[in-house]
C-alpha cells in the first residue's frame, strides 16, 4: 500500500477496506460502538492515541502511517 495522504479518518477507512474488515469487526475488537468508528472515518470525532494505536495494530498497518500518512502503510 502506498502512502495515502489526507486525514486520519480517510486512512482508517482505506486500511479497513483493503484489509476486508467491517466496521463491526473493529468495534468488537476495540470495544466501541459502530457510530464511533464511522465518526472517526468521517473526521467528525478524533480518536484517542490509544484507540489509533489499537486500530493500526488490528488492521496491521504502521502506526506512523496511520497518524501522519508518511512512509509505508504496512507494518513491519
Amino acid at each position: 500500500m502506498r502512502s495515502t495522504r489526507g486525514d486520519i479518518g480517510t486512512r482508517i477507512r482505506v486500511a479497513r477496506k483493503l484489509a476486508g474488515v467491517r466496521v463491526r469487526d473493529i468495534c468488537e475488537a476495540l470495544g466501541v460502538v459502530p457510530m464511533t468508528v464511522y465518526r472517526w472515518e468521517q473526521g467528525k470525532h478524533r480518536a484517542s492515541l490509544e484507540s489509533l494505536e489499537a486500530v493500526a495494530d488490528y488492521l496491521r498497518v504502521s502506526r506512523a502511517w496511520l497518524l501522519t500518512g508518511e512512509g509505508e502503510a504496512r507494518a513491519a
